[in-house]
């Protein structure tokens, strides 16, 4: 994502843009860069840059700077679409969207394991709410689309690039898994919809456990790579996730995405 910012001050403008996975991100950045000297950045946890009023994918705020120069600046945030992903409405553009298909082991409709965040972005709209996760050794990127109940997990290349790697969608997601909707669903439905469409071995690699602390109560279909998490009073379904597959030497399954003239 491209973040541009248009900064006014002292009877100046400068227009700078920063790529970035997040508008947090991107205006931390910023104040560190920018060639308008705005000084340290604002704290993020009491004032945030806020959304205005009937635009989308703009923000404003102002500041003082180390000189205690007042600036006001606005951020637009512009989507880079690659050449050759299609831009679908698949998710969080239409009101009334239809179900999505979930593919074990290739994605989630169009959205595809190994897509990089521009390629997702493209697909499903501007990413938001995202967050960057660093354990010193490997960095994850969380993307969430909380409105419609879908989160995206890309993990770290060598190169530095993100690529996809699991998915998660919550009851607020109209979702299918072998052409059927999905939620609502109890632990036995679904249990019942493995059943229809496991063979015998790949039953027997389905596990179920509970987590107390968490109060849930799981059931993983390790064939598929997917996990069934269950409220575990009422055993409704909550959230279901489903990653990218592996081969027996443990290398990454990419799927290929279809042929667009076949």
């Amino acid at each position: 994502m491209n973040y541009t910012f248009l900064c006014v001050k002292k009877e100046s403008t400068f227009s700078e843009q920063i790529r970035a996975s997040s508008l947090r991100e991107a205006t931390m950045r910023w104040h560190e860069e920018s060639a308008s000297r705005p000084g340290p950045p604002l704290d993020w946890e009491l004032a945030p840059p806020m959304p205005v009023d009937g635009l989308r994918n703009v923000w404003c705020f102002a500041g003082t700077d180390s000189e205690n120069q007042f600036f006001l600046c606005h951020i637009v945030a512009t989507s880079e679409v690659p050449a050759t992903v299609h831009r679908t409405p698949a998710v969080t553009e239409e009101a009334d969207f239809p179900s999505v298909e979930i593919v074990p082991g290739r994605g989630f409709g169009p959205v595809l394991f190994g897509m990089t965040v521009d390629e997702a972005e493209a697909v499903l709209g501007p990413i938001v709410d995202s967050s960057l996760h660093d354990d010193g050794g490997e960095r994850s990127l969380h993307v969430a689309y909380q409105d419609v109940g879908v989160h995206l997990f890309f993990e770290e290349e060598e190169g530095g690039e993100f690529r996809l790697y699991s998915i998660e969608v919550d009851e607020d997601c109209p979702c299918d898994l072998f052409g059927e909707p999905l939620f609502p669903r109890t632990r036995d439905e679904v249990g019942d919809l493995l059943g229809q469409n496991l063979t015998a071995a790949d039953l027997e690699n389905v596990e179920e456990e509970t987590d107390e602390d968490a109060e849930e109560l799981r059931l993983e279909a390790l064939t598929l790579g997917m996990t069934f998490s269950f409220d575990s009073s009422s055993e409704e379904l909550v959230q279901v996730g489903w990653s990218v597959l592996f081969d027996e030497n443990d290398e990454v399954l990419w799927p290929e995405a279809e042929n667009a003239d076949a």
